[in-house]
């Protein structure tokens, strides 16, 4: 008589067969970020990303370079509330890269202007790898996780 475990393995064995060919390999993201784990947006203008909890709305209306890159880059964005209407005060903007656990000092801090919009000139990602720029309209290390809209991109070396 097979015993339970011998009967399991033998069912693993014989589900694992099909007639379909076996996916392609995931081979990750390429370049610096092959290894990581994060979900990366594909760059295209007018971008646009929303906090979790629907407050918070942003769209990268202009990027120089685009897409963005290492070093020295500059956004033009639209922050607006859940609705689309222009959030007035301040923006707070964190370059952060998940996968090292750190970001770059100071954060950007910019006036959003009566149509929402604000230049963020001082995006320098200084090194290759995957890199979240995090938007929130409080300071960066108090917005709750689900209060900020991000952005991850590859930045390549």
């Amino acid at each position: 008589m097979l015993s339970r475990s011998c009967l399991f393995a033998a069912g693993l064995v014989l589900g694992g067969c099909s007639s379909q060919p076996d996916p392609a390999p995931v081979t990750g993201h390429g370049g610096p970020c092959d290894n990581s784990s994060a979900v990366i947006d594909s760059y295209a203008a007018g971008i646009v990303k929303t906090s979790a909890d629907g407050k918070i709305r942003v769209k990268v209306t202009d990027a120089l370079p685009a897409p963005p890159a290492r070093h020295s880059n500059k956004w033009t964005i639209l922050f607006t509330d859940g609705t689309n209407k222009p959030l007035g005060g301040m923006v707070y903007v964190q370059p952060f890269m998940p996968d090292h656990g750190h970001g770059t000092t100071p954060p950007e801090v910019g006036m959003i202007d009566a149509q929402g919009a604000v230049v963020v000139d001082k995006l320098d990602f200084v090194m290759p790898g995957v890199w979240e720029v995090r938007f929130s309209d409080g300071p960066v290390p108090a917005a709750a996780k689900d209060h900020r809209a991000v952005f991850a991109f590859c930045i390549d070396g």
